[in-house]
């Protein structure tokens, strides 16, 4: 029987999740788990991104996750609005009541495309708002919107000298495609 179970990387998702998951919530022969099918079970959680799982002597299992991490709010006509990760994958519709502590940047004015029946976004407008988030001043970014003419335009706040504006006055930015540093720096 599995005495000892240890659970690293987790931080959103809390360790009964994962034990449910994993099906651990009852006492288990460790020589009956299946490692493989125990990761797909986890990492089938949307804020998990993958998962892998160890057996070792004296009947302990080690769970390890490395869960998603969240980029953007990403709204779309006629789509639930869903958060993206680091790489612009959506991994989970975003639910404002269970979401309450993800504090995101909204993006709109991008549209899906579908592979293989795989969602995705791809283009020179999904490619610019991905280099702005990944830039230095993704945290000063409450919105984006993306046009296929303009380019990108973000509201923003904090990024301007306060005795000239207000830290809390949101500013609309236009900043087209491409080197947002320097521009972000002249404005």
């Amino acid at each position: 029987t599995v005495h000892t179970i240890t659970i690293q990387g987790e931080n959103r998702v809390d360790r009964q999740e994962i034990l449910d998951l994993a099906d651990l919530s009852r006492p288990v022969n460790i020589f009956r788990v299946n490692l493989k099918t125990m990761e797909k079970q986890i990492a089938s959680h949307p804020w998990i991104d993958s998962a892998t799982v160890h057996r070792s002597l004296f009947s302990k299992l080690t769970i390890a996750v490395e869960e998603q991490h969240p980029l953007a709010i990403i709204r779309i006509e006629n789509f639930p609005d869903m958060i993206i990760n680091h790489q612009g994958v959506p991994f989970k519709a975003y639910e404002p009541e269970k979401d309450r502590d993800v504090v995101l940047p909204v993006i709109t004015g991008l549209d899906l495309t579908s592979t293989d029946n795989f969602y995705h976004f791809e283009g020179p407008l999904f490619n610019a708002v991905l280099d702005l988030l990944q830039s230095r001043y993704r945290k000063n970014i409450i919105s984006i919107h993306g046009d296929d003419l303009i380019g990108i335009t973000i509201r923003t706040t904090g990024l301007f000298n306060p005795s000239l504006v207000p830290e809390t006055t949101e500013l609309p930015i236009r900043l087209g495609f491409d080197d947002y540093d320097r521009k972000l720096v002249k404005a």
